[in-house]
């Protein structure tokens, strides 16, 4: 049974929806290289992705499931993307603007005790400019992209 001191954490952040849905932030969304389910991710793809990015063309959504049984609710926007070399390997990195469903639809992972991971919806080549293209990004517990940074602490207040 949980305290009314762990759960008072979740309330308060609650409370900072607005601050939070003005605060875009960074994340890693894709590595280059093997994937927990065998299929690989390459650095021309995540430069590709990158490269064709453009909100104006389409948004990317987030949302919190990949499930397309549930209401398309979205959480956040993917408002821009970029790659990045780490530990010798090309890195896609999002900016998501969460709204003001961030929070709802967070809390009921129940994040004070399951990680919560971003994962990468795209197409291999968008229609409308012949190029892979992000289409979105998921909420999961298991993410298939090795060392990814589980998104909790973009969910709680510091």
């Amino acid at each position: 049974m949980r305290n009314i001191n762990e759960r008072s954490k979740f309330i308060n952040v609650a409370t900072e929806r607005d601050y939070i849905k003005q605060s875009p932030f960074w994340i890693m969304l894709a590595r280059e290289g093997e994937t927990t389910d065998g299929r690989y991710i390459s650095a021309e793809l995540l430069i590709a992705l990158a490269e064709s990015y453009s909100p104006g063309l389409y948004c990317a959504p987030v949302r919190k499931s990949h499930s397309h049984l549930l209401p398309m609710h979205s959480i956040g926007e993917i408002i821009s993307a970029k790659t990045e070399i780490c530990d010798d390997a090309v890195c896609l990195y999002v900016l998501i603007q969460p709204n003001d469903k961030w929070f709802s639809a967070l809390v009921e992972l129940e994040l004070e005790s399951v990680q919560v991971f971003p994962a990468l919806e795209f197409m291999e080549s968008m229609a409308i400019i012949g190029a892979p293209y992000v289409t979105g990004m998921a909420l999961t517990t298991e993410p298939v992209v090795k060392d990814l940074e589980p998104l909790n602490k973009f969910m709680v207040k510091a």
